[in-house]
């Protein structure tokens, strides 16, 4: 089918919440569960230790395109990017918003606990519920916040606390959240995403104590089929509106999004051809589909539509399904 659409879900709750929707719209559905992998490498350490070899990084980093280390048949570093390696700039920013980050949080620690002895109050109960209700109404109720800075403070701040508590430094009780010892912050075990491990001479990993953990997750998503009728009973900004607050793949969600704006040229194009000629056989209709000047304005240039016999054919197909046009592929007709 060209015009079945589909989306991929992260949780199934959100994914009926979608289909009771387009069940609403006359839409049929299919639901599948699929699996899904997740890979990252994780590097271990002393925090202190961390900071020492990301600036060491930086620091024999040369200018222009990123060079992978000799002997070094990897691509380099890639980060979030299937596509390929980071670029010079990219890497750089990447590595140094690491290192921002993680000097900030060894700070806090030892500003937070420099006057507090064991068994003080770090943050109270009520502080702890009002930190993370800031963070939800800074999304859900004030839109003139500034986030960016808020969100820096607040998650810093629970980053800090976190990393405290994992190391056995506080935990959270009836009160708050309470100091258990004093621990110098360069000596807090962390984990980061890695970068390529074969950037940094693993020997220089080892003298650190710092560990490469790979970590594969495997779990489910959960994908809905749309039938053609989507064209023909929802608007794009419902679709989008209705999708908002939910676990969607936002990739899938612009191209659903771009396919129904574009499919609609070529919808209207080959409906147009049918009623105007009354009835038309499918292969005098794919002869008037090769090139058609779309009625669609644009600014800019002439849009023309150009499909392939498969296409159209195809096409034919699902607008019988849908209900939009019938009759054989000799007298095809649009329902009235």
């Amino acid at each position: 089918m060209v015009l079945e659409e589909n989306l991929l879900f992260y949780d199934e709750e959100d994914a009926d919440m979608f289909i009771e929707f387009l069940l609403g719209k006359n839409c049929r559905v299919q639901k599948m569960t699929e699996g899904s992998i997740y890979e990252e490498t994780l590097m271990k350490g002393r925090i202190g230790d961390l900071i020492t070899i990301v600036k060491t990084v930086l620091k024999d980093a040369k200018p222009g395109p990123f060079q992978n280390p000799p002997g070094s048949e990897s691509p380099g570093p890639e980060f979030d990017d299937p596509s390929g390696p980071a670029d010079s700039e990219t890497w750089r920013f990447l590595h140094a918003k690491m290192l921002d980050n993680m000097e900030s949080i060894r700070d806090r620690i030892r500003e937070m606990t420099a006057q507090l002895n064991p068994g003080d109050i770090l943050v109270s109960a009520d502080e702890l519920k009002q930190m993370k209700q800031r963070v939800l109404d800074c999304f859900e109720n004030d839109p003139e916040v500034d986030k960016v800075e808020l969100l820096r403070h607040e998650i810093l701040l629970q980053d800090c606390l976190q990393i405290m508590e994992e190391n056995g430094m506080a935990e959270t009780g009836t009160e708050g959240m309470v100091l258990l010892k004093k621990t110098d912050a360069d000596d807090l075990i962390i984990e980061r995403r890695a970068w390529d491990p074969d950037e940094v001479d693993p020997d220089i990993l080892k003298s650190h104590n710092i560990s490469l953990d790979h970590h594969i997750d495997f779990g489910t998503t959960i994908r809905v089929l749309i039938s053609p009728r989507i064209h023909f009973n929802c608007e794009q900004k419902e679709i989008v509106s209705v999708l908002d607050d939910l676990e969607v793949d936002d990739d899938r969600v612009e191209v659903l999004v771009r396919n129904m704006y574009r499919k609609s040229f070529v919808i209207d194009a080959v409906l147009d051809k049918i009623e105007t000629a009354g009835r038309i056989s499918l292969t005098d209709l794919i002869r008037e589909m090769k090139s058609v000047p779309s009625t669609i304005a644009q600014e800019d240039c002439q849009l023309f539509l150009d499909s392939s016999e498969e296409f159209i054919t195809c096409l034919v197909n699902d607008l019988r399904k849908a209900g939009v046009i019938e009759g054989n592929d000799r007298k095809i007709r649009a329902v009235r």
